[in-house]
């Protein structure tokens, strides 16, 4: 069964589902069409909707996958009978804590002494008098403590009391010598998971301020902290891609305009921070800064900034320079910027190197008719094969993120004959949408025309592929050595035995005319071998008996190596 991960409080259920499977859901819990709830294993709970079999994992309180028999669930990843199911699952729950909690307490007795039953008999006052005690005299409580329930407290900035509960885990992961250690680094990457998670709930609840203030102390917090641990290096990378993940969703949500300012002018000020640009997490920042350029006072803003970083080329990684290429490329195109576009491309237009680096850059962040327009025009600057080639397979790798049939017959055609692999052609014919003989004919005519020095074996692969025998043996004929049919007999075989026999015989002859000793007869041994691994053994025979007849001595001296 198909399992979709999500991350949302049970509780939050109706902030977190599309309204269209919530009320599918709600008919479906009012009409008593959930059956046999049940957990099948520890916070995995099964049930029977409306004759769906659905799974909902939690862990404790957090939905953290689902899954569903149905069709709306394989399409959209969620429907009416996992959310009637979560909703009597969030019941059954609810009812259970309010079962236990008025069982009366008084006079109850326990089997086993357990946390649960010491939190059942103890008064508010007095665990939390404990608490404070044990906070003072154990850190990692404390921490622990603090970072679970910092969105609790309300402070005049909202992001100090995270930011604080940061400091406080990063002071106590440095050992003496200055580094993070492998504790203090796990510790980190588990408090930065918990905010991240805090940091979701707020979203799916429309506190934006709250979730800001989040995911800006981890943007300040995480990356500078890298350099100095050794430790769970890739983790708190890929906490930092998630953390810019969730701010892509922010910033597309109905932010405040004040605090889609305050983002906005937050992350054009870390854009420029080394320590970002060392592990290519600006990639990430100029990403989201160029999606928030809404306006022409913010396309100037960002255009300056990523002028300024192209200055520092030293500095920058392969990554790094595509992107801010593509975000140069992308602010002219899109903010009315027409006369310093053109003059951009023209500077492109400069040298070869930076047509293929600027088309590439377009195409890896989606601007695919700007990385057409500049690859089409690049084609003319210069008609080196190995550019010619690179440019036309970037072009060909565009038509097929746009499905485009046609470009993709044209450009793997293109490519097919720049290099003759046969991907090409065969993706070239997958997609041509019209005449295929005609298509053919031009392909072969453009071989013909080349001046590739594999011209022949291209020609070869091209007949062979689309079992034109007639060229095929006309060109082997043409060509006449040996190692030439080695590479390319088996486009005949098993089927065209006979024309293959009638091309190996005055090769094979010609080749013991002007080849004595040992050699000649081993090559032979070796042809031989290789056309039965083929299944022409009966063209062997047929090889053999012509051999027989006018070299008898080449088989005897065949016969006498096999005997060695």
């Amino acid at each position: 069964m198909q399992r979709s991960f999500v991350n949302f409080l049970l509780k939050n259920l109706e902030v977190s589902l599309d309204e269209t499977h919530l009320l599918v859901g709600e008919k479906l819990l009012d009409e008593q069409k959930v059956t046999s709830l049940f957990e099948s294993e520890r916070n995995l709970w099964v049930a029977q909707v409306d004759g769906f079999e659905t799974e909902m994992q939690i862990s404790p309180s957090r939905v953290k996958a689902c899954s569903c028999e149905c069709d709306v669930f394989l399409k959209e990843k969620m429907c009416g009978h996992v959310a009637a199911g979560l909703m009597a699952l969030r019941k059954r729950i609810t009812q259970k804590k309010v079962k236990t909690s008025t069982a009366g307490m008084a006079g109850k007795t326990y089997q086993k002494l357990t946390v649960n039953a010491i939190l059942d008999q103890v008064e508010k006052e007095e665990l939390s008098a404990f608490i404070r005690h044990y906070a003072r005299s154990n850190r990692h409580f404390s921490i622990a403590l603090k970072t679970r329930f910092a969105g609790a407290v309300p402070m005049e900035d909202n992001a100090e009391k995270y930011r604080q509960v940061m400091d406080s885990v990063i002071k106590s992961a440095i050992n003496k010598s200055g580094r993070v250690s492998s504790p203090g680094s796990k510790q980190i990457l588990a408090t930065g998971a918990d905010f991240l998670g805090q940091a979701t709930d707020s979203m799916a609840l429309d506190h934006f301020v709250d979730c800001w203030s989040v995911l800006a102390v981890l943007l300040e917090k995480v990356v500078p902290i890298l350099h100095r641990t050794d430790f769970e290096q890739e983790a708190l990378l890929q906490l930092s891609r998630d953390t810019f993940d969730l701010l892509n969703q922010l910033v597309t949500r109905p932010v405040p305009p004040g605090l889609k300012a305050d983002i906005w002018q937050y992350l054009l000020n870390l854009a420029t921070r080394p320590v970002y640009r060392g592990y290519d997490q600006v990639v990430f920042i100029f990403e989201t800064l160029l999606a928030m350029a809404d306006d022409k006072a913010k396309a100037l803003a960002l255009l300056e900034t990523v002028e300024q970083e192209l200055k520092r080329k030293a500095a920058l990684s392969e990554n790094y320079h595509q992107q801010l290429i593509a975000c140069k490329l992308s602010i002219l195109q899109n903010r009315g910027f027409g006369t310093q576009l053109k003059s951009f491309e023209q500077e492109i237009l400069a040298s070869p190197e930076q047509v293929l680096f600027a088309v590439a850059a377009a195409t890896k962040n989606g601007l695919f008719s700007l990385a057409k327009k500049i690859g089409q025009k690049g084609l003319a600057i210069s008609d080196h094969r190995l550019f010619q080639y690179r440019l036309k397979a970037a072009l060909l790798e565009i038509a097929l993120r746009e499905k485009d049939p046609q470009q993709i017959a044209k450009w793997a055609g293109d490519c097919f004959v720049s290099t003759g692999q046969l991907k090409y052609l065969r993706l070239c014919k997958q997609h041509h949408p019209g005449d295929w003989d005609q298509q053919f004919e031009q392909l072969e005519q453009a071989v013909l025309a080349s001046k590739v020095r594999e011209k022949n074996q291209i020609l070869a692969d091209l007949y062979g592929e689309n079992k034109k025998i007639e060229k095929l043996a006309a060109l082997s004929e043409e060509v006449g050595t040996v190692d030439f049919l080695l590479s390319i007999d088996h486009y005949f075989l098993p089927d065209f035995q006979a024309e293959l026999k009638a091309v190996y015989i005055p090769v094979l002859d010609e080749y013991f005319s002007t080849h004595i000793g040992i050699k000649p007869t081993q090559k032979m041994m070796a042809i031989f071998a290789h056309l039965r691994q083929q299944g022409g053994q009966k063209l062997v025979d047929q090889l053999a008996a012509f051999v027989r007849k006018k070299y008898p001595h080449r088989l005897e001296l065949a016969l006498e190596l096999m005997s060695l």
